[in-house]
């Protein structure tokens, strides 16, 4: 198995079980956390894509976040700010994040996942010289 296989296996069963456990959530459901200063888990779906977003598209293919260049970020009502991301929050910025719907979380997770994969398509590991 080549490691392109290998990286998209891993990211196709990756959205499967996210699928799988997300998919028939409520609205209150994606706004629960298990403690006060916990992060909610439309809070996590949220970071999750903001992540793959940055981290593929800034550091790697040298772009700007799909946050703000497919205007993500004012779907959500949320600052351009591309290091922002959901690290380091304050007990304040949680209770304050607005668990948006599960279409418009799903929506901006599946962008970043086909952005992440057209890359994978385009590159290869053999001749790529590419610094990270």
């Amino acid at each position: 198995m080549s490691v392109k296989e290998f990286i998209r296996q891993a990211l196709d069963l990756n959205r499967k079980d996210l699928l799988e456990n997300v998919l028939d959530l409520s609205d209150q459901d994606l706004t629960w956390r298990v403690v006060p200063h916990a992060n909610s888990i439309g809070f996590l779906l949220w970071h999750l894509a903001r992540v793959e977003d940055g981290w593929i598209q800034r550091p790697v293919q040298r772009q700007p976040h799909l946050w703000v260049s497919e205007g993500w970020c004012e779907k959500f009502g949320m600052s351009e700010d591309q290091r922002d991301m959901g690290y380091n929050y304050s007990l304040q910025q949680i209770e304050s994040f607005k668990t948006p719907s599960l279409d418009l979380l799903m929506g901006y997770a599946e962008s970043a996942r086909d952005a992440t994969l057209t890359f994978l398509e385009s590159c290869d590991p053999e001749t790529d010289t590419r610094e990270v």
